[in-house]
C-alpha cells in the first residue's frame, strides 16, 4: 500500500472544516461519500471522494440531546435503504438520518 492523501491535519486538533476532535468511525454512504463520525467534536462530516468537506450533521464542539446534535458518538453506518445511522453513546439512542 501507499500513501495517497490526508483529512485533518497530523497532530492538531480543531473544529473547523479542516480539522478533527477524535476521528472514531467511517462509511461509506450509496452516493460514494465518505461519513466521517468526529466523536471528539460531537459531528459527522460527509466528505467527497476526493476528502473535501461538503457538509455536517451536528453542531461542532456542542454536546446536546436534541435532533440536531450529538453526545460522544461512537459508530455510523450506512442502511440498505441508503439512510445514515449513528450510535449517540451518552445520549443512549440510535439515530436515523436521511442521506440527503
Amino acid at each position: 500500500m501507499k500513501y495517497i492523501d490526508q483529512f485533518g491535519e497530523t497532530g492538531v486538533t480543531g473544529s473547523d472544516r479542516k480539522h478533527l476532535g477524535e476521528a472514531f468511525g467511517l462509511a461509506v454512504a450509496k452516493d460514494g461519500s465518505i461519513l466521517l463520525l468526529d466523536s471528539g467534536r460531537n459531528r459527522l462530516l460527509r466528505l467527497d471522494e476526493d476528502l473535501r468537506y461538503v457538509d455536517q450533521f451536528g453542531e461542532s464542539g456542542v454536546i446536546g440531546s436534541d435532533r440536531e446534535h450529538l453526545d460522544g458518538a461512537r459508530g455510523v453506518a450506512v442502511a440498505k435503504d441508503g439512510s445514515i445511522l449513528i450510535s449517540d453513546y451518552n445520549n443512549f439512542r440510535l439515530i436515523r438520518l436521511s442521506e440527503d
